[in-house]
């Protein structure tokens, strides 16, 4: 008897407790990555840096990130995304914006955004 009055309490607990689930319409933070060196983002070496994903984790927007490695600020697609360079920032980084090319059933087309460092 108490076990089911405490397994029953418990289930009220959790009805209780307001669920918070990211949407697809919040950007997450994802970062920065290098192309290849072990090296921490800023110094020596190239690769992407303030990583944002809208619609996708975290780990393939970076993957689509790092596709841009030698694209050469060129136009590219990675992973089921159009990736399209903006113009060039005065601190050498150069803006990306990737979408999602098949439109999902409902909601806005998933997004990355990032900035190369040096080889992109």
């Amino acid at each position: 008897m108490k076990t089911t009055i405490l397994a029953a309490s418990c289930l009220l607990a959790l009805a209780a407790t307001p669920v918070v689930l990211a949407t697809p319409a919040q950007a997450a933070a994802c970062g920065g990555a290098s192309y290849g060196s072990s090296a921490p983002i800023g110094s020596t070496h190239y690769g992407v840096d303030d990583v944002s994903a809208k619609g996708v984790a975290c780990s393939r927007a970076k993957k689509v990130a790092l596709a841009s490695e030698g694209v050469g600020g060129e136009r590219y697609v990675s992973k089921g995304f159009r990736c399209v360079p903006r113009a060039m920032r005065a601190s050498g980084k150069r803006p990306y914006v990737c979408t999602k090319i098949e439109k999902p059933a409902e909601g806005a087309r998933p997004k990355v955004t990032f900035l190369t460092l040096g080889n992109g």
